[in-house]
């Protein structure tokens, strides 16, 4: 094994923006929150580490689970619950080979895992050129 470590990169999908733009009209603060969060995830691959580490908690983090409905079709995409934001949930994914962990997607707590919201993390999967688990 080398002794180099091997570095993740951290990506935020393009529409995520999208997403930001809803959440300010609708809930300022929590928008805030996301925000800064997001700003603190770029420069820091541990804290990006435990977005998609399944049974994570912290002072921030509420708990990170699997999107098992994406998971039982082979994509590693993860929901994760923040202390501070009730309204919203971050869906994020990870690419191992490619070493490479992202937010594909902020979702409203009250929507539906279903296809809708599935098509649009698979979307930003493509976007992004991440490969899902065992291809």
């Amino acid at each position: 094994m080398s002794a180099v470590a091997r570095r993740f990169s951290f990506e935020i999908d393009d529409e995520v923006k999208l997403d930001i733009e809803d959440m300010l009209k609708e809930s300022p603060d929590e928008a805030d929150e996301v925000i800064v969060y997001l700003e603190e995830l770029r420069g820091d691959i541990e804290l990006c580490k435990r977005l998609i580490d399944e049974g994570y908690e912290d002072e921030r983090i509420r708990k990170v689970e699997p999107f098992y409905a994406l998971q039982q079709q082979r994509y590693n995409a993860y929901t994760v619950r923040l202390w501070e934001v009730d309204k919203w949930r971050l869906i994020t994914a990870a690419d191992y080979r490619q070493h490479l962990i992202a937010v594909l997607y902020i979702m409203r707590r009250d929507e539906d895992y279903g296809a809708g919201a599935q098509a649009r993390v698979i979307a930003a999967f493509e976007r992004l050129g991440m490969d899902r688990m065992g291809h």
